[in-house]
């Protein structure tokens, strides 16, 4: 349930509108848009609050991310991730005619539930809420109801009305409380069981010999290097001993070798285990053991994961705009900055934005730092466009000084330079930030500009649709499959 804030009430009307459309063509729930279900007026204290009532959908993807630690997404689950957002837009902008204006992971939910999700659905069907709102209202109904006449009855039916809702409020907060309460503590018990059987899993106790000594696989701070000389050192030694012509002072530098390779590895092991029972060392994870918790937290199929767009507060028509300023910052796109009216391009710019950031765990585009005064936000944009022309190239400038873009002015001189700070510009291209920055080989970094740089288009009428980026060849293993 979305409630809405009294002073955003006119405005939560309009998003009513907008999924009540959406949802009424979208029969078979195929479409990849989240379901609005039905809407009420809660009225308390003079105010109305809007409240919504959609289908009940698993955590968003940034919350994905994070059980990745935010290192990236497997290329394949981007890849099914981007087909059904793609498919969702071609959705809204052709058939509905509709602008989102604020994609993001945290508006991409997926629509598997999690083990926590699911366990406090069925406890609370087995309250059977129907149930205790009839026996609420059987109790606060006088006795002697059916007596009183016409007039009586009406008059006392709003004080039953408000009395039953009262008493039923209190006695569901109490079960769902006590629902969460017992959620948590079992939580905790599975938390328990899988460090436990995390610390007994044979894929994470393989063994390394050294000396005649059993190391198991989690002490991981220890450097390779090191573990490699220190088998050369053995070896080396073990050759020395048997060749009784060696030189002593070549025995003597490899026992003094091999004895300080010892003493620093048994430091480096009694470090590790001083560390290990600390509680700042209880939350950090080797790569597997992520991938383990994460699968212990979502209980979900990643590999056949489904998502679905939500949270159309902000959206609005194309023949229709609501605001001018639309999408956060991150995922705004180069028309919304300069000033040119927004259309459906909008959306599939903040589309590439968002699979750079599941595919690398970082932002594309992240205006950091901190401005101060009235012109914070243009100093913000003009950083901004800076780091898009670092990264895509600078913006023709029939398009940074068109006649239609009303901060033209303000972020470029008449050259098209971008004014202030941003005249010396440091340029990294997409493909050898992929390649340099995230270590992905040619190939596939490639096949990714391929895909996303038709979406990082300035100009908007470029810009590649939804409906053409569906057909995109970076999808034909994804449709074989």
């Amino acid at each position: 349930m979305k409630c809405v804030k009294p002073k955003y009430f006119r405005d939560s009307k309009d998003e009513i509108k907008i999924m009540h459309d959406i949802t009424k063509s979208d029969y078979n729930n195929k479409e990849n848009i989240m379901h609005m279900y039905d809407f009420f007026i809660h009225k308390e204290s003079e105010q109305r609050i809007m409240c919504m009532l959609f289908e009940v959908l698993g955590n968003d993807l940034m919350q994905l991310m994070k059980k990745f630690n935010y290192n990236g997404l497997p290329l394949p689950i981007v890849k099914k991730i981007a087909y059904d957002l793609l498919k969702a837009l071609d959705y809204i902008h052709i058939r509905k005619k509709i602008i989102h204006t604020d994609l993001k992971p945290e508006n991409i939910l997926i629509t598997s539930l999690n083990r926590n999700l699911r366990n406090i659905i069925e406890c609370f069907k087995k309250i059977n809420p129907n149930q205790i709102l009839k026996d609420c209202i059987v109790e606060s109904t006088p006795t002697d109801y059916n007596e009183y006449n016409k007039n009586k009855k009406k008059r006392i039916r709003k004080k039953i009305k408000e009395k039953s809702i009262e008493q039923f409020s209190k006695i569901m907060y109490d079960k769902v409380l006590i629902i969460l309460k017992e959620e948590k503590k079992n939580n905790e018990k599975r938390n328990l069981e899988f460090k436990m059987k995390q610390k007994n899993d044979e894929r994470q106790k393989e063994l390394l010999q050294f000396n005649n000594h059993n190391i198991e696989e989690k002490l991981v701070n220890i450097n390779i290097n090191d573990i490699e000389q220190y088998i050369e050192n053995k070896s080396n030694n073990s050759d020395n001993n048997s060749d009784n012509n060696s030189d002593n002072n070549s025995d003597n530098d490899s026992d003094n070798s091999d004895t300080s390779f010892d003493n620093n590895l048994e430091n480096k092991i009694n470090n590790y285990n001083d560390s290990s029972n600390s509680d700042s060392d209880s939350s950090s994870y080797n790569n597997n053991e992520i991938d383990y918790e994460f699968n212990y937290d979502f209980d979900i199929d990643i590999n056949n994961i489904s998502i679905k767009i939500s949270d159309f507060g902000n959206a609005c028509w194309t023949d229709h705009h609501l605001s001018d300023g639309i999408q956060t910052r991150q995922y705004r796109c180069p028309e919304n900055i300069i000033g040119i009216e927004y259309d459906t391009p909008s959306d599939i710019w903040s589309v590439a934005c968002i699979i750079f950031e599941l595919i690398t765990g970082d932002y594309l585009f992240n205006p950091k730092k901190k401005y101060k005064g009235n012109k914070r936000e243009l100093l913000r944009d003009r950083e901004h466009i800076a780091l898009m022309f670092e990264t895509l190239g600078k913006m023709s400038r029939e398009l940074s000084l068109h006649d239609n873009c009303y901060n033209s002015e303000d972020l470029f001189d008449n050259k098209g330079r971008i004014r202030g700070e941003h005249k010396k510009l440091e340029y990294w291209k997409l493909k050898n930030i992929f390649i340099e920055k995230y270590e992905i080989d040619d190939n596939c970094a490639q096949e990714l500009i391929d895909f996303l740089l038709p979406m990082l288009e300035y100009d908007p009428k470029k810009r590649a649709t939804a409906a053409e980026m569906l057909t995109h060849k970076w999808f034909d293993d994804l449709k074989s499959n």
